[in-house]
């Protein structure tokens, strides 16, 4: 029998996936749910930080080179929601 944690709060394995494209976005999804992460997968840069916004993921793992912006504008997004 194999048992799952579920950890809550900030300590919590969540992690958010943000890639334009889905099939790429997708299989990183299934990597990190491979190593116990509780993973979303992303493919509009607004939603992804109104989400990480809401509820802050331990891990993000952002694709450089997205359609309507790029991972730096991302990030420094990030940093103004700190």
């Amino acid at each position: 029998m194999t048992a799952t944690a579920i950890e809550f709060g900030p300590f919590r394995r969540l992690a958010y996936v943000l890639d334009d494209e889905i099939n790429i976005g997708h299989l990183v999804c299934q990597y990190l749910t491979a190593c116990s992460y509780q993973a979303r997968q992303f493919s509009e840069t607004q939603s992804f930080l109104t989400q990480v916004k809401t509820d802050p993921p331990r891990l993000v793992v952002i694709d450089l080179a997205l359609g309507e912006t790029d991972a730096v504008d991302v990030i420094g997004k990030l940093e103004i929601l700190k």
